[in-house]
């Protein structure tokens, strides 16, 4: 039978020759053969989602990093960070785009399907569990740093109030706070703030990203305003190059770094829901390089203005008294911009791959996505032990779940392809027709539209998806082949050539390999470290 040229006719082609041979019907499984949601997510509002995924509740502990593990090393992780993140992204958008069906990213793949589809049955439960995990700590995390900054403002207007459980079961109101992060101390509460934080969450959650994005854009707005600010006031203080040594005794920041760029699994939610005409890579690149800056620049001039030698975050030291008004205004506005930016995020993610997958039903996914951190969150909200959350899970899970895992997912993409290019050259077949669609960099895409129906494709593209091998379409999809486009092409579509397989295999190799090395040296650190202070 006639093997159209691009991946969707080659890896569709084993599925109808046994529609041909049994002369029945194969019901349709890619995913745009239902009716889906409009994809209405821009330029400016895929750029926010990513920016603020990046500086979320993460920001407020780099400029102890810094102190912990010194300058140097922080400036190289995180320009290690933001390359292999960024490759990371393109990693997972090009293991999408050759899925059947979704080779103009007109469908809905969810990271846990890329994980099945490419990786053993084995190593996807592997990822699966990780991808969980690093869900439920990320936004348990933001859970509790958020909530402690409103019970510190609450404590600043006056009294901080909560209901203890343990060691003692009481209701306290408090007006002098302890030297944590939480200003109850060591005592396990459920306070004021936790409930007003959630309160102003949950709703958020049960909705779409879609609907998230007015949100998503004042945050963005909010938090640089007051990323501003506090500069400002770091540069009013006297700047102590003695706090922040070239390299410190710590390998905590190595994973508050970590922490801090994992949000490439992130990015197949944001790639399902952006418009055709959204360039992934010019995204990519400015995302990163203004994430990469307010890392180096804000965060450095923090940890040389401020003693974080107690252990305590920027939000914790830029509320106490000695604080002028206006910064402490704006410290107490950060936790409702970091609530909106991250909390609901972590939960529509999870609960959207949860009830794609068919895990489990939608309201079993709305108490695993939703209920469950908070929950979590109550044990860990006493003292300062978010902190150590946050640099242990981004040693240990950030790390593998958004590097590593990509870079093995291309990998079988590669071999994939490998495979395809084998079984065309033994059926006579030309290589460069019958290669299949490498990643789409979507530069100024024609935004297809359907007027009759709800979706982000048109009549072209659904002649294709219910009659793969029409051969009319040939010349119209002979551009997802991997092969240098003519400069003089009317298509606006940019294509990886097939020469930088092996590149990009290498840096593959190379990110599974940085990773590894850097997470096994900030393990052993950090324990020598932790070691020496118990002792």
């Amino acid at each position: 039978e006639t093997v159209a040229p691009s991946l969707i006719r080659a890896m569709a082609g084993e599925a109808i020759a046994g529609q041909s041979a049994n002369g029945g019907s194969v019901e349709s499984k890619h995913p745009s053969s239902r009716k889906i949601p409009m994809k209405t997510i821009g330029d400016w509002g895929s750029f926010v989602l990513l920016v603020n995924n990046m500086m979320s509740h993460g920001l407020v502990v780099m400029p102890l990093a810094y102190q912990h593990t010194g300058w140097l090393g922080m400036i190289i992780m995180i320009g290690l960070c933001s390359y292999m993140s960024s490759f990371g992204i393109s990693f997972l958008a090009e293991a999408m785009s050759i899925i059947p069906g979704n080779e103009r990213f007109q469908g809905r793949v969810t990271f846990m399907r890329i994980c099945e589809t490419y990786l053993s049955k084995r190593s996807a439960a592997i990822a699966l569990a990780l991808f969980l995990t690093w869900i439920v700590v990320s936004n348990t995390s933001a859970i509790v740093l958020t909530a402690q900054t409103a019970d510190q403002a609450m404590l600043s207007s006056g009294a901080a109030c909560a209901l203890e459980y343990y060691p003692q079961f009481r209701f306290k109101c408090i007006t002098q706070g302890a030297k944590e992060d939480s200003v109850f101390g060591n005592s396990w509460v459920l306070s004021l703030g936790f409930v007003l934080t959630s309160c102003i969450t949950i709703p958020f959650s049960l909705v779409d990203i879609r609907e998230n994005m007015m949100a998503q854009s004042v945050t963005f707005i909010g938090i640089f305003v007051i990323i501003v600010t506090w500069t400002s006031f770091f540069l009013s203080k006297d700047l102590e190059d003695s706090r922040v040594p070239v390299i410190g005794q710590s390998g905590r920041g190595v994973g508050f770094v970590l922490f801090n760029f994992a949000y490439v699994v992130y990015a197949p939610a944001w790639i399902n829901e952006k418009r055709s005409t959204v360039d992934i890579e010019s995204i990519l690149v400015w995302s990163t390089l203004l994430g990469a800056m307010v890392f180096m620049v804000p965060c450095l001039l923090g940890a040389v203005a401020l003693d974080f030698s107690n252990g305590q975050d920027l939000l914790a030291l830029l509320t106490l008294k000695s604080t002028p008004v206006w910064v402490q205004i704006c410290t107490y506005t950060y936790p409702l911009f970091e609530t909106l930016s991250s909390i609901p995020i972590f939960s529509i993610i999870m609960r959207y791959n949860l009830v794609e997958n068919k895990i489990c039903s939608f309201k079993w996914a709305i108490f695993w996505s939703v209920c469950l951190p908070w929950v979590i969150a109550l044990p860990f909200y006493a003292g300062d032990m978010v902190n150590a959350i946050v640099s242990w899970t981004g040693i240990l899970i950030a790390g593998p779940t958004n590097l590593i895992i990509p870079a093995l997912i291309y990998l079988a993409v590669s071999r994939k392809r490998k495979e395809l290019l084998s079984s065309s050259r033994k059926a006579g077949r030309s290589p460069a027709s019958s290669a299949p669609a490498p990643l789409l960099l979507d530069r100024k895409r024609q935004h297809y539209e359907d007027d009759g129906d709800n979706n982000d494709f048109g009549d072209d593209e659904k002649r294709l998806l219910e009659d793969p091998q029409n051969s009319e379409d040939d010349d119209e999809y002979d551009s997802f082949a991997p092969t240098a486009r003519s400069s003089s092409s009317s298509e606006s579509y940019v294509a990886l050539p097939v020469e930088w397989e092996v590149t990009r295999k290498l840096m593959a190799h190379g990110i599974i390999a940085v990773t590894a090395s850097v997470m096994v040296y900030a393990a052993t650190v950090e324990g020598i470290y932790g070691v020496k202070k118990e002792f």
